[in-house]
């Protein structure tokens, strides 16, 4: 390796140290009307119960999981829809997944599983699950 080589590399970890020192010193404080407006809707949300469902199809992430590992075959799991409730007294938000899977003979059930997820971890409690169509 020669010098030059070892020069500017040198030379270029400085250089990005120093700009992001500056950088990070010089962010702006975030506005706290701002910052207490998303607090207030993390805990609108963590009250209804949002915080345990998929960003990606709005199913119980967990719940789903379970219900799907609940299944013959595993493959042929497809969510539908997905109803959830604010928790009660007890800290547990009542859910309803709809789902669609195949049965024994090979063909498609449309089924509902409806259950429990804790407030705090999202743990599921599956109560019930019935073929629906």
């Amino acid at each position: 390796m020669s010098s030059a080589v070892d020069k500017a590399t040198y030379i270029t970890v400085i250089v990005l140290g120093v700009g992001g020192w500056w950088f990070w010193n010089n962010l702006p404080e975030p506005d706290p009307e701002h910052v207490a407006k998303m607090e207030a809707q993390r805990a609108e949300e963590k009250r209804k119960g949002l915080h345990c469902m998929s960003k990606v199809d709005g199913a119980p992430m967990i719940f789903s999981v379970e219900v799907k590992f609940s299944e013959n075959d595993r493959k042929s799991f497809r969510h539908v829809s997905s109803r959830i409730w604010p928790a009660g007294d007890d800290g547990l938000h009542p859910v309803e997944m709809t789902y669609l899977a195949k049965n024994r003979f090979g063909g498609m059930d449309r089924k509902l599983a409806v259950g429990t997820v804790s407030n705090e971890g999202c743990e599921p409690v599956i109560h019930a699950v019935k073929v629906i169509g």
